[in-house]
């Protein structure tokens, strides 16, 4: 895909690049959360964390969707 569509491509990584950021918000770190257990969590994030949690969704809804459509419409 990388070399049909280099900016999906790059799109795609960048959101990936925020869902790590919202690992690491929530647990701790970006890859293998520390935080999670049976049944919940082991940590609560702060308010802080959260609001941008909240911004970062906010922001890459709209891109996901778009991209979501542009990766099917390859197919």
């Amino acid at each position: 895909m990388r070399n049909n569509n280099p900016q999906l491509t790059s799109n795609l990584y960048d959101l990936i690049k925020v869902g790590n950021e919202i690992n690491e918000l929530f647990g701790g770190r970006s890859v293998h959360l520390i935080s999670l257990v049976p049944g919940g969590v082991i940590y609560s994030p702060s308010r802080e964390n959260i609001t941008l949690a909240r911004r970062y969704f906010q922001k890459a809804l709209s891109e996901i969707i778009s991209l979501f459509c542009k990766i099917f419409k390859i197919f």
